[in-house]
This record gives C-alpha cells, sequence and structure tokens, in this order.
C-alpha cells in the first residue's frame, strides 16, 4: 500500500485559505443567501492511500471526490470541503469536522461524509493511522460531532463494520447513515470506480426524480437510504446499510427548482427569478433547501393586436402572480383571449373587452338617444356581427370588431321676431333644409329684414342650410321709418294750412281780399253797382248799397 502524508499545520493553512475565500464572497449558492436564511455545510473525506502501505483503494477517495462535486455547486465552495489521502489524517479529519462546528448555525444543515478502510470492532484508518492509536473510534468521532450546533447533522459513513457507529453518534435532530451493519464488509467494485453503497448514494444525488420517493422536489437524508440501501444489498447480500433518524419529517439535503410557463415561449419577459428575467422557461436547478427565492410572471402576455394571454394560476392552486417558493416544480398557467371592440358613439354600448378563445361574447346598445336638439336612431350592425337587433351574441374565436350604426336627426332652430319665417325643425342628418321670411313687413312702420345670423350668414331671406349637426340661426332685422316721416310733414303742412286759414277768416278776410281793399276790382263778373250818391252836406254819409247777388 502507499502512503501520502499532509502534516496538521498544513490542513490548518488550507481551513484558513477556504475561510478567506468564503469572507471575500465568492460566487456560490449559499453566498447569494441572505444573513439568516438556512445554509448547507459539508465535509467530504476520501481515503484511498494509506502513509502506511500507500495506494489501497483509490475508489475510497473517488466516492468522497464524486459525492463532493454533486452537492458543492449547490451548497457552495465556500461552504464545503474535500478532504482526501494525505490530507485525510486523523487529526485533519477532525479538524474538518470543527470547520464544521465553527460554521454551521442552529438554522443551517450540516453533513460529513467518509469513505475509507474500517475495522471491527468499528473504527475509521486515517491517512496516518500506521496503529490502532491513530484510527478515528465511533466516540471521537461522536465527540467531534457533539460540537456541531446545526439544527440538522447528517452522517454518512461508507466504512467497514460502520454499523458499530450509530450507537455513539446518534442523537436529536440527527440521520446517521451507515453503508453497513456493525461486522459486516463494505464493498467495492473496480468496474463500478466506487463502493457499492458510494456509488449508489451518489447515483442518488444524480437520479434527483426518481430518488426523491415523495416528489415533493426536495432530496432527503431518508430518500437517499431508501434509494441506496436496497440496491446495495441487492448486489451484496450480506452488506445491509443502517439508518438512525432522530430528525422529526425528512431531512433535506438538496431542492429542485424548475419553472415553465403555458405558452412556453414568446419575446418578451415571462418568468422573473430573484429579479432575473427570463424569456422561457427555467430549466430545472438546485438549491439549499429553505432558502426563499422571488418568483414572478406577468399577469398579460400580449401576443398582438387582438391577441393577449391571461395569466389564470399555477398548477398548485396559488393564483397569485408573485410569490415566493424554495423548492418545486410550477407551471404558470395562462388562457388565450381576444378582444372584442365595440365601435359606437352613442347608445352606451356594453360587452366590449378581453373573452377567453372560445367564450361567447354578448354586446348591446340602447337603440334610441335624444337629447335637446338631436334623435339618434340605432339602425344596425356591421362588422363581424350583421344584425338589425340593439343585442347580440359572438363566438370569440379570434379578434372582432363590430360596429353600431346610426341615423340622426338634428334640431334647426329659426330666431326671428318678424317676418312668419319658415323651415324650422328637426331633419336627417345631411338634408338641405329650406328657410325663408318676409323681407319687410309694416306699412307706416316698416320691419326690413338685413339677412341671417348664427350658422348661416347670409342676406337672401329665402336660403337652404344642409343640415350636419343642430342648427340656430337669427334674422336680424332693421325699423324704415320714411313712410311715417312723410306722413307727418304731410299732416304738419296741413295743420299748418288749416290754422292759417283759420287765423286770416277769423280777422275779417282772406288774404286776397285784404291786399285789394279800397281798390276795385278791374273786372267782375257782378253787374255794376249803382254810382254812390254824395253824401249831403253836413250829414252822414248813407251806408252803401246792399252787394248785389252773385251770379250763378
Amino acid at each position: 500500500m502507499k502512503k501520502h502524508f499532509l502534516k496538521f499545520p498544513q490542513i490548518f493553512l488550507a481551513t484558513l485559505i477556504l475561510l478567506l475565500i468564503a469572507s471575500i464572497g465568492l460566487p456560490c449558492a449559499a453566498a447569494q443567501a441572505a444573513a439568516d436564511d438556512p445554509a448547507c455545510w459539508g465535509v467530504f473525506v476520501g481515503v484511498g492511500t494509506y502513509e502506511d502501505f500507500g495506494a489501497w483503494e483509490t475508489i475510497y477517495d473517488e466516492d468522497a471526490e464524486e459525492l463532493y462535486n454533486e452537492i458543492s455547486p449547490t451548497w457552495g465552495a465556500s461552504h464545503t470541503q474535500l478532504v482526501k489521502n494525505e490530507n485525510a489524517t486523523k487529526a485533519g479529519v477532525l479538524a474538518s469536522i470543527n470547520w464544521l462546528a465553527t460554521n454551521a448555525g442552529p438554522n443551517d444543515t450540516a453533513l460529513f461524509f467518509i469513505s475509507a478502510l474500517g475495522y471491527f470492532p468499528a473504527s475509521i484508518k486515517a491517512y496516518d493511522s500506521g496503529t490502532t492509536a491513530t484510527n478515528i473510534f465511533p466516540s471521537e468521532l461522536a465527540n467531534a460531532i457533539d460540537q456541531i450546533h446545526a439544527g440538522k447533522i447528517v452522517v454518512i459513513l461508507q466504512v467497514y463494520s460502520s454499523g458499530g457507529f450509530i450507537a455513539d453518534l446518534e442523537g436529536s435532530n440527527r440521520v446517521i447513515i451507515t453503508s453497513s451493519d456493525d461486522g459486516e464488509p463494505a464493498w467495492l467494485d473496480n468496474t463500478l470506480g466506487h463502493s457499492y453503497f458510494g456509488k449508489y448514494v451518489i447515483d442518488a444525488f444524480k437520479n434527483f426524480n426518481d430518488a426523491d420517493e415523495n416528489h415533493d422536489f426536495e432530496l432527503t437524508a431518508e430518500e437517499v437510504y431508501a434509494y441506496a440501501a436496497p440496491l446495495t444489498t441487492a448486489d451484496k447480500p450480506d452488506q445491509h446499510p443502517q439508518i438512525s433518524d432522530q430528525y422529526s419529517g425528512g431531512l433535506p439535503i438538496l431542492a429542485k427548482f424548475a419553472c415553465a410557463t403555458i405558452p412556453p415561449t414568446s419575446g418578451s419577459t415571462l418568468i422573473t427569478l430573484d429579479g432575473v428575467d427570463y424569456t422561457s422557461s427555467i430549466a430545472p436547478r438546485l438549491w439549499v433547501p429553505g432558502i426563499p427565492h422571488t418568483l414572478e410572471v406577468p399577469e398579460v402576455i400580449n401576443v398582438d393586436s387582438g391577441t393577449r394571454f391571461a395569466f389564470t394560476g399555477w398548477n398548485d392552486g396559488i393564483s397569485s402572480a408573485s410569490r415566493v417558493v424554495t423548492h418545486g416544480a410550477l407551471q404558470a398557467n395562462y388562457q388565450k383571449e381576444y378582444l372584442l371592440t365595440i365601435n359606437s358613439s352613442y347608445g352606451n354600448p356594453t360587452g366590449a373587452g378581453w373573452y377567453a378563445m372560445g367564450a361567447t361574447a354578448s354586446f348591446s346598445v340602447t337603440d334610441y338617444v335624444e337629447t335637446l336638439n338631436i334623435k339618434r336612431t340605432f339602425n344596425g350592425w356591421s362588422g363581424a356581427f350583421s344584425g338589425a337587433t340593439a343585442s347580440g351574441t359572438l363566438l370569440m374565436d379570434s379578434p372582432k370588431t363590430i360596429t353600431a350604426d346610426w341615423s340622426s336627426q338634428y334640431l334647426l332652430t329659426i330666431n326671428s321676431e318678424y317676418g312668419a319665417p319658415t323651415g324650422a325643425g328637426w331633419y336627417n342628418e345631411n338634408q338641405s333644409a329650406n328657410v325663408s321670411v318676409d323681407s319687410s313687413t309694416g306699412s307706416i312702420i316698416k320691419q326690413v329684414f338685413d339677412g341671417w345670423t348664427g350658422d348661416i350668414t347670409t342676406t337672401n331671406p329665402a336660403t337652404s342650410i344642409v343640415m350636419n349637426g343642430p342648427k340656430v340661426i337669427t334674422a336680424a332685422w332693421h325699423t324704415d321709418l320714411m313712410m311715417l316721416y312723410i306722413i307727418i310733414i304731410v299732416v304738419v303742412v296741413v295743420v299748418a294750412g288749416v290754422i292759417t286759414f283759420v287765423v286770416l277768416r277769423r280777422r275779417g278776410g282772406t288774404p286776397g281780399a285784404a291786399a285789394t281793399a279800397g281798390t276795385p276790382p278791374a273786372s267782375t263778373p257782378m253787374s255794376a253797382p249803382p254810382p254812390v250818391e254824395p253824401p249831403p252836406p253836413g250829414g252822414m254819409p248813407s251806408p252803401p248799397p246792399p252787394p248785389p247777388p252773385p251770379t250763378r
């Protein structure tokens, strides 16, 4: 047998280097956890070469290294140690257990695995075990394990007669797994490249889904044993792996997570896990058990105009699109939806919106709408639905658009104080309305039409207007007093003449008589008056004779 040796100071230095790596936070699964989240710490020991007789069976160190390779990527390099051959002296093995005790807290899991030669009565041959004094005995291993105060402890011994360690190692919150019963062999096989039991323990982690008996996506120490033990005994009937389980429930070592969406892919973000966006389903990955991870999917995934996928819930019954997960295989379920678009400017349309593919959409409008100066009448539907009734249904097997067709009437209002306007009333949309008004009214005081104002401007009293909406027009007028003024002048002249005549009459003559008094007219149609006799001397003159009667 070949021997390899590593002194204790070298082990101590290696430990310090590992602690330094942990302190600077190299990326690993455990380093991403919060300070109070559970962590896993593991030591994997393999001794296939010995100081006193050299290489014995390198299969033992292969057991440890391959198991380390299965678990370390998940737990983190700073949370795991691989101790092989010359590093696996008795002091080195006990120092690695002390490293577990130093780091693993009450909320953590500590795993110790060793694959090496063993003896009966039970003991483990370390690298430097030239004598039995340097072997590791059950009580020594138990004392070292007792210093670990992790809330969960797993010890796996791939050693001859390893069942003899159980009585010393078992305790509360511990799972002790041995490759054989006390006094039994622990067979190995060069063709396997491992010990039988070590190979099946490794396979339990490689074949997670098969080993996970209850399919809860957590691989427990108990399930590892349940997977490896019967296969070991089937190959080697004289080897019976043993277990002491004093942990309540299953003690998880690895958690698995996967997430898919239906629809499975699109060009947009489908899943956000711990702040990282994914545009496709998340492939299965292993996690440290118990660490919470934030998971979110979009409520809606838009495909194109009028088509989308709406989130309906997870396969485990949870309906919230955002959640916290620690393990599991989840599927975000979506249903395809189509949009019903209703085009209608009136009638308070109902029924527009998103519908699940294959659903029946009901829709309607109010078929008559009247306001102060507008009347709307529903005429029927066009587009993806045709019909004259104000309500209907559609099978939503694609995006649908329907349009409510309406006819409109508008009120023409005519304001005019005069002129008996015509044409006011209701008209169909775009109908031409003929309006008119008398151009003037009255005889003495006249109202004369000036023109239309409002929705039409013209001076023509008879015109037309297109009714493309409610219209209001007003007739503008002005007052013509010319006739009144003429009448007033005539009346004034007449009155003045009458007054003049009366005044002169009262004065005793007409203006003509006054002008010729004392002068006989040059000619007169009357007979000449008789000659006037001179008055007698000294007496009054005789009165003039009466005037002759007028000739006819």
